[in-house]
């Protein structure tokens, strides 16, 4: 067969088929083709559809709703490990707060101390002057002074002296002293 070559026929250009568009139904399987049932079953089959895709985007909501509370936990943990990981510095500044505290408490202790001690110079002055008055005035005079048991009790009546026992034990001792060189003279 020498036709063994046959060359296919042309074909020839498609034609632009004129349609009028109509228009197109709400839901696509709608439609009166009886292919697929009656109009009540297709509208059964779309109602159904139409559930389950609505069932979807309230399932996708809620996945959305999910990722926002997921971001927010997220960023909530990266700000409290970052917190965490300022926690040398939070204890070293608790630490310094402390040391200036007692610094602080320190430095209010020695001004009561010196204030302390300024009050012992004042008392022995205003003790001094009233002494030469009574060492002047003669024997019998000196006889009639006061008695360490007497100095004590007028230390007890200053409030200042009363509330610190180590001023007025120092203080007691030191008109103790006082007396014996009086009376050795």
């Amino acid at each position: 067969m020498s036709d063994s070559k046959r060359s296919l026929p042309d074909i020839p250009p498609r034609r632009p088929v004129a349609v009028d568009n109509p228009t197109l139904p709400a839901l696509p399987s709608s439609g009166g083709m009886r292919l697929f049932g009656s109009r009540t079953t297709v509208m059964l089959r779309d109602a159904k559809f139409v559930d389950a895709h609505t069932q979807l985007l309230k399932s996708k909501t809620a996945q959305s709703g999910q990722m926002e509370s997921l971001v927010e936990a997220r960023i909530k943990l990266a700000l409290t490990l970052s917190k965490l990981a300022t926690v040398p510095e939070l204890a070293s500044h608790a630490y310094h707060v402390g040391r200036h505290t007692r610094d602080i408490e320190n430095i209010q202790k020695q001004t009561e101390n010196v204030r302390a001690r300024t009050d012992l110079a004042i008392a022995l002055q205003q003790l001094a002057s009233i002494e030469p008055s009574a060492a002047h005035a003669g024997p019998s005079s000196s006889s009639a002074g006061l008695s360490q048991s007497d100095l004590e009790e007028l230390l007890q009546m200053l409030p200042e002296i009363a509330n610190n026992p180590e001023l007025l034990r120092t203080l007691s001792m030191i008109f103790a002293g006082r007396l014996k060189e009086k009376q050795r003279t």
